[in-house]
């Protein structure tokens, strides 16, 4: 899967993907993941929606590749590494599911995993009726189709386990710096 290089040394390719379309904390990370990527050798793409122009206009700043969403698809990857903004983007499970059949490993990045409608200590009062329900089946199939479930803290690896019954083998802990 990687490319070969002199002396049977291989790169690896991949591609951090997001559905956010502004600057925030994922873009930090992802631009921040990416050149540490690239200074360990890796080929790095960045794979932004289409309506991400000011991310486009960042990432070419920072001499980072990047691809619309819908192209990244279909790149060659050994790392396919989808980060969310939003725990209940539902672009994101077509993304993971059309991404399943094709080589590469897929990994999803939780920033945020808690919401009012799973998480009842955030906001009390009432939810509407089956959204936590909705909530749990949606994050069990997105946990089908990728490799591992990357959490940035203990606490949210602890609730993505409790709450969607993510196994232990799954879930990862990345502290995000």
């Amino acid at each position: 899967m990687a490319r070969p290089l002199a002396g049977g040394a291989h790169v690896m390719r991949v591609v951090l993907a997001t559905t956010a379309c502004g600057p925030g904390g994922v873009w930090r990370h992802l631009r921040d993941l990416a050149a540490g990527l690239r200074l360990e050798g890796c080929s790095v793409v960045l794979a932004l929606p289409a309506s991400a122009a000011a991310l486009q206009a960042s990432a070419d700043d920072d001499g980072l590749a990047w691809t619309p969403l819908g192209r990244a698809l279909r790149t060659r990857a050994d790392v396919w590494h989808l980060h969310l903004h939003d725990t209940y983007d539902r672009q994101a499970l077509g993304l993971l599911a059309a991404r399943g059949a094709l080589p590469g490993i897929s990994i999803l990045t939780e920033h945020l995993p808690r919401t009012n409608a799973s998480d009842p200590s955030l906001l009390p009062g009432p939810r509407r009726l089956g959204a936590g329900l909705a909530k749990l089946a949606f994050k069990r199939a997105q946990a089908r189709l990728v490799r591992r479930v990357i959490a940035v803290s203990e606490d949210s690896r602890d609730f993505l386990r409790a709450r969607y019954r993510l196994g232990e083998d799954l879930v990862r802990v990345v502290p995000n710096g």
